[in-house]
């Protein structure tokens, strides 16, 4: 077992079980889960995070640990006078943003749409369980809907079928990272099944867009209710919180959703 000392707070909890990732559980002390097709175990003591089955580079990339996000967040409260925030990030201390891989990523996203949390999981494991593990673009453009279908991803499969085959064609997620923000989410709205909230998720969690600011209705509550705002939420959330503005919506996600 490897380990690494940590120089802020993390918690893997909060961390891996709040909707930025779905195949991620406990077992025995020890979070187990995929990092980049990889099976991993990771937990975390204190000051210091033990993991197995990926390298130590692989961690910091996942986790982000080259970032200080405790004092990005401190500043960005501070800077507002947001007590709300403030409390939100204590109360959710340790809580980080992950860099997923983004394929896996998007085809998470696009299967998770009116799903709960054990659905979502299954559907994952399903596509985990093939031959291969999760299969990439072009292994997943060799299904037909209709395998999709008897897989159980429902009206999804068109989604699944018509973006794998788009994505086999030549459309590069890693090159979305390099362009505008716009642009990106513009190119990624284009793929079946992805709308602006998908969207948003895969370029907050995936693609490096920290100010992407996905809203569904846990961020329309707490938006209408501690911001007084009930459109034009991504243009509202940059103003206010700045370049980090989607690190700040996972704590305000988090405080509607418990």
């Amino acid at each position: 077992m490897n380990s690494l000392k940590l120089t802020e707070p993390l918690n893997l909890g909060l961390t891996l079980n709040s909707g930025q990732v779905f195949d991620w559980s406990e077992k025995d002390g020890f979070w187990e889960g995929f990092i980049r097709g990889k099976k991993a175990r990771l937990s975390d003591s204190g000051e210091k995070l033990f993991f197995e089955g990926v390298e130590k580079k692989e961690i910091y990339d996942f986790l982000k640990l080259d970032e200080n996000t405790h004092e990005i967040l401190n500043k960005i409260s501070s800077k507002n006078r947001d007590l709300f925030l403030k409390e939100m990030i204590k109360k959710y201390s340790g809580l980080r943003i992950l860099n997923q891989e983004p394929w896996e990523c998007l085809i998470s996203f696009i299967i998770s749409q009116n799903s709960s949390i054990k659905t979502i999981r299954k559907r994952i494991e399903t596509l985990r369980g093939l031959k291969g593990g999760f299969p990439k673009p072009g292994r997943m453009a060799s299904f037909s809907e209709k395998d999709f279908k008897k897989m159980g991803f429902g009206y999804r499969s068109a989604y699944l079928k018509k973006t794998s085959e788009i994505v086999k064609g030549g459309f590069d997620l890693e090159r979305l990272k390099k362009i505008s923000f716009e642009d990106a989410l513009e190119e990624l709205e284009s793929l079946p099944g992805v709308g602006e909230k998908v969207a948003k998720c895969v370029m907050l969690f995936s693609l490096g867009f920290n100010s992407a600011f996905p809203v569904d209705v846990h961020i329309e509550r707490v938006m209408k209710k501690r911001y007084h705002v009930n459109k034009n939420i991504q243009e509202f959330a940059v103003k206010r919180f700045g370049p980090y503005a989607g690190y700040v919506q996972q704590y305000l996600f988090l405080s509607d959703l418990h």
